[in-house]
């Protein structure tokens, strides 16, 4: 069959008594096109959403939307034809697909709120985002049926799917720009099963309108440090660790050969030991890690007696030190191997390297909560320099912000006067803790905590617009 005597119907992809979809050949250039076609005799809803979709692609321009090539009518129906996006929609996608690169989500992310903002500069509203309307065509993603666009003024939507479209719809009838927002809470919850950017899903997702992020832009910027927090915290944590291993090699002198280490099993002598073979590894400093810590794993020179010494109130320094080997390795099982070396003196001794190992390997059961709160208590009242309450902050903040662990008022009071008693002083240390803390800030926006900002992270981040209003979002 051909349409208008150009375009022959190569396959049907959808049927109803009133609407036919085809993908189509053009006989002119051999492109294919998707073929919309209602009947003249249809429900008046669904040839105003015909009218609707015709008149909204006519003023939209984005490469990630479909492009009217031609509209026509015949005796008994009207006919769209459109750019056709041969791939799956993104639900198909997601049921095919085990694992997403973090890289990929984010491009997604980014790309729907760019095509929902194009959307509401044009002065329309989208209404109908759901992962069917997304279809992925080589790792790229577009957006297809605008059947249910409405006009921002008109604020009252005719027929939408009701999928993932906001509650306001059925019950006032009353959409704006949050009601978008609303969509956008839904492709999140696919795309991201933890963590900050989860939170900001259900965020977006609030039943009350008043109560969600309030436009594209400031979606994005959230979004953004949401995927900048468990980065930038991997990134100062490896910084401190490698600060703090290479202050050990100035520490210890290398005099004191490996033999002499395995002939006394003295833990004084293993540390000297170790990094006399570490500094023997070529390659990389993390491949001269990894290779050191094979190699004594595999020798079995980490003696339990060794690890476990009773050095009754100072820290096990042996200890401390494998346990932050094994995470710089960043091999999992011999942060595990490490981790099951020591018994429950040295793990409470060394409660945040033990939290940090075991959020590593992903062991999220073996953290208990009146471990936090002891840690969080000590750091309120140990002696510390101010260098070293930052890094433990970090290390605490790190732990409850990947596994998600909502803290009690008390608890939650201790972390911001930590914080607001630090100097107010103009460092990108200081400037990534904060960033921590506000990401923490996102994961429990839908708790019912009081969570208060240090005065001073206005000061701090005055050039940073982003950074400001999510201090504004958080209610700072």
């Amino acid at each position: 069959m051909i349409l208008n005597d150009r375009y022959l119907i190569q396959e049907q992809i959808q049927k109803s008594s009133w609407i036919n979809v085809y993908v189509v050949e053009d006989q002119l250039t051999s492109k294919l096109y998707i073929a919309k076609e209602v009947l003249k005799e249809a429900n008046p809803i669904l040839i105003h959403q015909f009218h609707v979709e015709v008149d909204v692609l006519s003023q939209l321009e984005h490469k990630h939307f479909p492009s009217i090539i031609d509209v026509f009518e015949t005796r008994n129906s009207m006919i769209l034809i459109e750019t056709y996006f041969k791939g799956i929609d993104l639900g198909q996608w997601l049921l095919k697909h085990d694992k997403i690169s973090q890289k990929l989500k984010k491009k997604w992310i980014l790309d729907c709120i760019d095509m929902l903002q194009h959307i509401h500069e044009k002065g329309f509203l989208y209404i109908d985002l759901k992962p069917e309307n997304l279809i992925i065509v080589d790792e790229e993603i577009y957006l297809i049926d605008f059947n249910a666009c409405l006009e921002k003024t008109s604020h009252q939507a005719i027929l939408a799917s009701k999928v993932n479209t906001a509650p306001e719809f059925l019950e006032t009838g009353y959409l704006d720009q949050t009601s978008d927002i609303y969509g956008m809470g839904g492709i999140l919850l696919a795309l991201y099963s933890r963590g900050p950017c989860r939170k900001l899903a259900q965020k977006c997702r609030d039943t009350l309108p008043s109560k969600r992020i309030r436009s594209m832009k400031q979606l994005k910027r959230c979004f953004l440090l949401c995927c900048r927090a468990k980065y930038i915290l991997s990134i100062i944590i490896c910084i401190l660790l490698s600060v703090f291993l290479f202050s050990l090699l100035f520490r210890y002198t290398l005099a004191t050969p490996l033999s002499k280490y395995l002939d006394t099993k003295n833990s004084s002598d293993l540390i000297s030991a170790y990094q006399f073979t570490l500094n023997q590894a070529e390659g990389t400093y993390q491949q001269k890690v990894q290779d050191t810590l094979y190699l004594w794993i595999d020798n079995g020179w980490i003696l339990t007696s060794v690890l476990n010494i009773n050095l009754l109130h100072a820290i096990n320094k042996v200890a401390r030190f494998l346990l932050k080997q094994a995470i710089q390795s960043q091999n999992i099982s011999w942060c595990s191997y490490i981790l099951n070396l020591l018994n429950d003196d040295v793990k409470d001794q060394l409660i945040d390297l033990v939290l940090l190992t075991n959020v590593y390997i992903e062991q999220t059961q073996n953290i208990q909560y009146e471990h936090i709160h002891r840690f969080l208590n000590d750091l309120k009242t140990k002696t510390l320099s101010t260098s070293q309450k930052m890094e433990n902050m970090f290390l605490i903040l790190n732990v409850i912000n990947e596994c998600e662990i909502i803290l009690k008022q008390q608890d939650l009071d201790i972390l911001y006067k930590l914080q607001s008693n630090l100097p107010d002083q103009q460092n990108e240390i200081l400037r990534s803790l904060a960033n921590a803390y506000l990401s923490y800030g996102l994961i429990i926006q839908d708790e019912d905590l009081e969570f208060k900002i240090p005065s001073f992270y206005t000061e701090l981040f005055k050039d940073d617009l982003e950074k400001l209003e999510i201090i504004q979002f958080l209610g700072g």
